[in-house]
């Protein structure tokens, strides 16, 4: 079972987002993943910057930065 899956909530640990959360949108491709957050535009981030929850959301690769937004939320 990988760790970073699709919809996996997520924590950036480095950079000038550290310490806010995200979701990872798609399945990791070469040590990275597509992530998007309440403060976050959908970007590639590498693994090594991520901090998992146990958290898991119903997210696709189209999931929007409001619709993040709203699944951070009901969280």
């Amino acid at each position: 079972m990988a760790l970073m899956t699709q919809g996996r909530v997520c924590r950036l640990t480095r950079g000038r987002d550290a310490g806010k959360t995200c979701i990872v949108l798609s399945e990791a491709e070469e040590n990275k993943v597509k992530v998007v957050g309440p403060q976050i535009k959908p970007r590639q981030v590498n693994l090594l910057h991520l901090e998992p929850t146990p958290d898991i959301v119903d997210a696709g690769e189209k999931t929007t930065q409001e619709k993040a937004t709203q699944l951070i939320e009901d969280l």
